[in-house]
């Protein structure tokens, strides 16, 4: 799939193709991740200390979802490093 609103005359090599297409797919996560937040923090405002609610354990559960995947594609394309790796755990288990 080419790269959308990528400038005809800049030639990526495929490891940076790669990278932007990874970064293109976390900024979508990342997004959707902030409208839903949103949305719920000023539709369904509760106190500090309640239970999570269903949509807050979804949302947790699309988020460690995607750490999973973003960690497995970095590691397939060759670009996880060791500050990727403590990250995406951290994240992982912090949210798990």
């Amino acid at each position: 799939m080419p790269l959308i609103l990528k400038p005809t005359h800049i030639k990526l090599e495929k490891i940076d193709e790669l990278d932007v297409r990874n970064r293109m797919v976390s900024i979508v996560h990342g997004l959707g991740i902030m409208f839903f937040s949103g949305y719920h923090f000023y539709k369904m405002p509760g106190q500090c200390g309640d239970p999570n609610t269903l949509f807050e354990k979804r949302l947790a559960y699309c988020s460690i979802g995607y750490f999973f995947y973003d960690f497995a594609a970095l590691g397939y394309y060759g670009l996880v490093d060791q500050a990727m790796t403590i990250h995406h755990m951290i994240c992982i288990i912090g949210m798990s």
